[in-house]
């Protein structure tokens, strides 16, 4: 099956800072991902992100996916195949690839509402780079998180497994400012996996801000004749 889950590393899922007062950020997407002895995978769809923190996620092409995110939690619903999925995880930095789009109109990406706190910071000219330290409960998977900033844009991050060990990359370009703040049309990120390096290209247009989600969208949730195969993440 094509796609039972979509993945990126150092995602925040969490409220906007400085969400619209009313209607949800819609914005299309194109994802690319080239995973080692796979062939490659495009995705495409729209992301819907609500003022309470929710987003739904609908893939379009190859195949049709409805994805709701809440909190830790993550519904996925293919509705030809009337087949459920339920991810849950411990970490909120190992939830779908919405939130790295959404975290970048936040300051220092929410890390600080997540319970991480600052390590370090450097200064150079236009260019800031910090060190985070996860919370007690993370820092089993996480040591740090490195993230530079140049005029206030975060255009790259980087998450350490412990002893130091680089688990994932992420950099950002192409920035534009929406009502939600400013944002990149370009992300690009890698993570480690046992069998080699992983790489996703994340590609976005069209963010507007619309007053309601489509109606097939609109309080969705998994049907009740459909029973989910659920899964630690």
């Amino acid at each position: 099956m094509v796609m039972n889950r979509l993945l990126i590393v150092l995602l925040l899922v969490a409220t906007m800072q400085t969400a619209a007062q009313q209607g949800y950020l819609r914005v299309a997407f194109t994802r690319s991902l080239y995973a080692p002895a796979s062939p490659p995978e495009i995705v495409e769809g729209n992301i819907y992100y609500s003022q309470k923190g929710a987003v739904h996620i609908e893939v379009t092409s190859p195949v049709n996916q409805l994805i709701t995110l809440t909190g830790k939690e993550m519904q996925l619903y293919y509705p030809k195949e009337r087949k459920a999925f339920v991810f849950e995880s411990a970490n909120p930095m190992s939830l779908p690839f919405a939130s790295a789009f959404l975290a970048s109109t936040r300051e220092s990406f929410g890390l600080p509402e997540i319970g991480f706190t600052v390590l370090s910071v450097v200064r150079a000219g236009d260019s800031v780079i910090s060190s985070w330290g996860p919370p007690p409960a993370g820092r089993q998977q996480v040591e740090k998180v490195v993230m530079t900033e140049v005029n206030g844009d975060v255009v790259k991050t980087e998450s350490y497994a412990p002893k130091s060990k680089l688990s994932t990359r992420t950099t950002y370009k192409n920035f534009v400012s929406i009502q939600q703040g400013r944002v990149p049309l370009e992300i690009y990120g890698g993570w480690q996996t046992p069998k080699g390096w992983t790489r996703e290209n994340l590609m976005f247009s069209d963010p507007t801000t619309i007053a309601a989600l489509p109606a097939h969208l609109n309080g969705f949730t998994i049907p009740p004749d459909v029973t989910p195969r659920r899964t630690q993440w």
